[in-house]
């Protein structure tokens, strides 16, 4: 066989033997994650990558290829590995992809012990709050608008206040997908390997419907007490608002839910997702 006759994907496997294993075998459908209209049905297609490819390498519209990392299992541990770098200048051969505003960005992006420094200096880190607790409260009233019999439960019973905005930040997590990581080595994953300076996202949003960690998944239960959702993050990363979002998204939704019908405040929504790692609400 001549250099010419050689497929991109035998070529890759003289290098990259397990990391090219994705990209031959991607069965899924491409797919354009950083496009809000993808968040219509992003939960199927993140069943899809659970069961078939669960860390998949994807190339974005910039060209550069992402991997995505679907399952619970893994996703959790990946928010707290330090071999994953926040700042890309930490990790060999990789570029920037996508960019926080202002100082969020350049929080979220501190390793240790800037980021130790930064939690000394009384600056909460981990999180977008207060953009967190907003989308939290805007994505659960129009959640509640869908499970209209949820609802009522809710609005009947205020003992459900704690375990319904937990329920409600696992079924739409304000944050869909984590911030961006870049492999400081290769690392091997679910029998994958993530060259050094790739570009990795954890699915947060996928991680909660994850059938092996959540009983029905896909099931709106403002009742559920096994609920380990990963909606704050994990690690040194871990929202260090979260108390304050949890709060805020009880007072507000049991307030919405005494003074007025809830489908007047969700009035002219047409749409999920603004951006990559946010689900928010737009009209």
């Amino acid at each position: 066989m001549t250099t010419a006759m050689v497929s991109p994907c035998e070529a890759a496997f003289d290098s990259r033997r397990k990391a090219a294993t994705s990209y031959c075998r991607m069965a899924l459908p491409p797919a354009d994650i950083t496009s809000s209209d993808f968040k219509a049905g992003a939960y199927g297609y993140y069943a899809k990558l659970r069961a078939e490819a669960p860390v998949h390498g994807l190339r974005l519209p910039s060209g550069q290829t992402a991997w995505l990392v679907s399952r619970y299992d893994d996703v959790a541990p990946l928010l707290k590995d330090a071999r994953l770098a926040k700042d890309r200048h930490n990790a060999a051969g990789s570029r920037p992809f996508s960019r926080l505003p202002g100082m969020l960005g350049f929080m979220q992006a501190l390793e240790p012990p800037a980021r130790g420094r930064a939690d000394r200096d009384g600056v909460p880190v981990g999180c977008g709050w207060p953009r967190d607790d907003g989308n939290l409260i805007g994505n659960g009233a129009l959640t509640l608008l869908q499970f209209p019999e949820q609802l009522e439960r809710l609005r009947a019973d205020s003992r459900l206040d704690g375990t319904a905005v937990e329920e409600l930040l696992r079924f739409h997590s304000p944050i869909e997908v984590s911030t961006e990581r870049y492999a400081r080595e290769p690392i091997e994953i679910a029998g994958v390997t993530i060259p050094s300076g790739a570009l990795v996202y954890g699915l947060i949003s996928s991680a909660n419907r994850d059938e092996t960690q959540f009983d029905d998944p896909d099931r709106l239960d403002l009742g559920r007490e096994r609920n380990r959702h990963l909606a704050f993050g994990q690690g040194i990363h871990y929202c260090l608002g979260a108390p304050l979002a949890r709060l805020e998204g009880q007072i507000a939704l049991r307030r919405l839910l005494e003074r007025m019908p809830l489908s007047t405040v969700i009035i002219g929504i047409t749409a999920l997702g603004l951006s990559l790692l946010i689900r928010s609400l737009q009209s």
